[in-house]
């Protein structure tokens, strides 16, 4: 038995958000687990310790107004279109 027989391969819970006309692409690991979503939203990279989205308001001198559910998700889909 090889040490990789025993890992499950799971399902990522979001849809593809790309963009037609992108030229960057981001790769990351495993969403934030479902039950830290009622301290964030459900989008990639909302984990509580996750710097990613306060880095890019950081580099782009930007700043999101919501921290938590929908209007979370749609403020940064709007803001890497």
């Amino acid at each position: 038995m090889g040490q990789f027989d025993n890992f499950e391969v799971c399902d990522h819970p979001f849809a593809t958000f790309v963009r037609s006309n992108s030229k960057i692409l981001i790769i990351g690991t495993f969403p934030t687990h479902q039950r830290n979503y009622k301290h964030t939203f459900k989008f990639y990279y909302a984990g509580v310790g996750n710097m990613f989205w306060p880095v890019l308001a950081k580099v782009y001198n930007h700043r999101f107004q919501f921290d938590k559910g929908d209007k979370a998700v749609e403020e940064r889909q709007l803001f890497i279109e």
